[in-house]
């Protein structure tokens, strides 16, 4: 990524993030539409990462508003992600939601966790309002 395409930048001492959503999904399929909905119907910065590795990699410097985490990645399971995540310093309260492809079977790790899951395929107004409701008011 160049510097300007970045949605952060860095200056001497620390990381500066621009507010943005994290998405954690392995799908490139799943992603761009994601990313194209966040992007160009919502006007919100993304950060995209397709591993639990690099979405740990990129927090250590980003604070998110929002994450979307697919349950299934390909190094590691989006729900111990969730729980690295939010076990960090100023994380604790940052909504996330989950995307699975079956939602009856992760019924109770959803509800252990008080987290929102949407389905896929993906219906965009749910995701768009969902979003919405999830981010911080001043960044809607």
């Amino acid at each position: 990524m160049d510097g300007q395409n970045s949605p952060y930048f860095w200056n001497e001492i620390e990381p500066v993030a621009v507010p943005h959503i994290l998405i954690v999904e392995s799908d490139p399929g799943i992603a761009e539409v994601i990313q194209d909905v966040i992007k160009y119907e919502m006007r919100k910065h993304i950060m995209h990462t397709t591993t639990v590795h690099d979405a740990l990699r990129v927090t250590k410097a980003l604070k998110p508003l929002l994450f979307i985490i697919d349950e299934r990645l390909s190094d590691g399971d989006g729900f111990v992600l969730y729980d690295q995540l939010h076990q960090r310093a100023g994380f604790a309260l940052i909504p996330a939601i989950i995307l699975s492809t079956n939602q009856r079977a992760i019924q109770q790790k959803i509800m252990e966790r008080d987290l929102i899951c949407l389905d896929l395929p993906l219906d965009i107004d749910d995701l768009i309002q969902t979003i919405t409701a999830l981010l911080p008011h001043q960044f809607v």
